[in-house]
């Protein structure tokens, strides 16, 4: 599955509530294939503009999440 689709997947305005297993997943990707972490931080970063408030949400969590662990 390409970072993007992880990314998306792991902040979709339809979760109620954050998915822990895609966060690893995606934490994984980078921490195993570093030039990934550029197409995830791009993803993170179109997801951070989206209007839904959920979304953006999901996406700062997801982000502090590969600050502590990659």
């Amino acid at each position: 599955m390409a970072a993007s689709d992880l990314v998306n997947a792991a902040t979709n305005e339809n979760l109620k509530e954050v998915d822990w297993g895609k966060n690893i997943q995606i934490c994984e990707l980078v921490a195993k294939h570093h030039g990934q972490g550029k197409d995830v931080i791009k993803s993170v970063k179109k997801r951070l503009r989206s209007k839904n408030t959920n979304v953006q949400l999901f996406s700062v969590m997801l982000l502090e999440m590969l600050l502590n662990n990659c």
